[in-house]
């Protein structure tokens, strides 16, 4: 732990003055539980790694991309592909971009995917599932509109 006088030569060197202010405390670090979710989480849909739902979010509207799970990458052959083909609930076939980030083993849809949300209609909260077809090399986008029971979901 750094001593207060350490702490306030610091705070000085950024232009604090000692005398008519006080010395801010130190931000507790907070770690994360080994297995707790994160910030960001996927839920695997029922079945195999070649499908996974994601809700629509605020910064995705924004954004121009769709993160993917590894284990969906990995599973789809996506982590070798440079594009992909994504058939959305009305049966038109979009080919979007997959780009690499980071260590290069996440994996995001990209250019083309901003125009499939927007033609299908995306809403903060919106359900998205993503199933691999392997028989058609594509894969199938379902939307699950916001607000709708689990029972009585209205695809569109």
């Amino acid at each position: 732990m750094v001593e207060n006088s350490e702490r306030s030569k610091l705070w000085e060197s950024y232009g604090w003055n000692s005398e008519t202010e006080k010395l801010p405390k130190p931000r507790k670090v907070l770690q994360r539980k080994r297995g707790a979710p994160t910030k960001t989480q996927f839920r695997k849909a029922p079945g195999l790694a070649d499908s996974y739902q994601a809700v629509y979010k605020k910064h995705m509207k924004r954004s121009n991309y769709m993160c993917m799970p590894v284990r969906f990458s990995e599973a789809t052959k996506l982590s070798q592909r440079e594009t992909a083909q994504l058939e959305d609930p009305r049966g038109k076939v979009w080919t979007v971009s997959v780009i690499s980030v980071g260590n290069g083993r996440q994996r995001r849809f990209s250019r083309g995917w901003q125009a499939l949300a927007a033609a299908n209609g995306l809403a903060v909260g919106d359900g998205i599932e993503f199933t691999y077809k392997p028989d058609l090399d594509l894969i199938q986008v379902k939307i699950h509109k916001r607000g709708c029971n689990a029972g009585n979901d209205s695809e569109t």
